[in-house]
C-alpha cells in the first residue's frame, strides 16, 4: 500500500537517498507517491531535526541564564518622585547600590529598564534576588542622550552586586524601582532564596482532591557571597494528604 501526499509545485520535501515514484500533476499541484519506507525515514529524519532544535534552543536559554549579564548605570543627582518618574518615562529604571559593610556608600543610579526586563524574563522574578550582575557605574553625562552610547570614561565603579529590594507595580506587573547590594568575593551576605516546588503533578494527595499550600516562597539565609544557592527545591512528589515540610 502507497502513501500520497500532496504537496506546491516544484517543493523538495524528502531528504537522504528515498526518492519517490512517478509525478502525477493536477493543476498547479503535483501529488508525489512515496513508499510507506520512504515516509518512515521522512518522519524519522523530521523528528530527530526538531530533538535536536529543541535541545540547542534549551541549550541557549541555559547558557543565557548561567551567564552574569553587565549592567551600564549611571550615577544620579536628582531624586525625588518626580526625578524618577522623568527617568522612567525615558526607559531607565531607578536604583540604588548599597552595601553591608559599615562606613559603605550609598550610590543613587539608574540603568537600562530593557536590561532588567530581559533579565526577569529569562529567570523570573523570584529568582533574581539570587542572580549576580557585574555593575559598571559611570557619572551621568550632561546630555541624556548620550545615555544610549557606549561610555568612553573611565568608570566611578565596577562591582558584582545581587538585587536586594524589586518594587513591582501592582497594575502594571513592570518592575518600577530595584535597589542592588554589593556582592564582592569573600563578604557575608544575608539574602532572599526562593522556594521552587516540583511534582505536583505526580503528588497523590493532589490527585485524593487536596490542595498544595506554600506558605513560605522565600528563605531568609546568611551564606558567602561566591556561594549564593539559586532556589531550595522541594519534591512532593511522594506526599499524602495531611502531609508538610518544615
Amino acid at each position: 500500500r502507497h502513501v500520497s501526499r500532496a504537496y506546491p509545485l516544484g517543493a523538495r520535501w524528502l531528504s537522504g537517498d528515498a526518492k519517490p515514484r512517478p509525478d502525477i500533476h493536477i493543476g498547479s499541484t503535483v501529488l508525489e507517491v512515496y513508499t510507506p519506507e520512504a515516509v518512515k525515514h521522512e518522519e524519522t529524519t523530521i523528528t530527530r531535526d526538531l530533538f535536536e532544535a529543541e535541545r540547542l534552543r534549551d541549550q541557549k536559554i541555559l547558557d543565557e541564564k548561567m551567564r552574569t549579564p553587565t549592567i551600564i548605570a549611571y550615577s544620579r543627582a536628582n531624586q525625588g518622585r518626580n526625578a524618577c518618574a522623568d527617568l522612567r518615562a525615558n526607559g531607565r529604571m531607578p536604583g540604588l547600590v548599597f552595601s553591608t559593610t559599615a562606613n559603605a556608600d550609598h550610590v543613587k543610579v539608574h540603568c537600562d529598564a530593557k536590561e532588567i526586563a530581559k533579565a526577569r524574563r529569562l529567570n523570573g522574578l523570584p529568582y533574581l534576588y539570587t542572580k549576580y550582575f557585574n555593575m559598571e557605574i559611570y557619572a551621568e553625562p550632561s546630555d541624556a542622550k548620550n545615555l544610549k552610547e557606549p561610555p568612553s570614561d573611565i568608570p566611578l565603579e565596577v562591582v558584582r552586586v545581587v538585587p536586594k529590594l524589586i518594587s513591582v507595580d501592582s497594575v502594571s506587573n513592570v518592575i518600577e524601582d530595584i535597589s542592588f547590594m554589593r556582592a564582592p568575593p569573600g563578604q557575608t551576605l544575608k539574602v532572599q532564596v526562593p522556594v521552587r516546588v516540583t511534582g505536583q503533578d505526580l503528588c497523590p494527595g493532589i490527585k485524593r482532591g487536596g490542595w498544595l499550600n506554600v506558605i513560605k516562597r522565600k528563605i531568609a539565609c546568611i551564606c558567602d557571597s561566591d556561594n549564593i544557592p539559586r532556589a531550595f527545591t522541594v519534591d512532593v512528589s511522594k506526599m499524602e494528604v495531611g502531609e508538610k515540610v518544615m
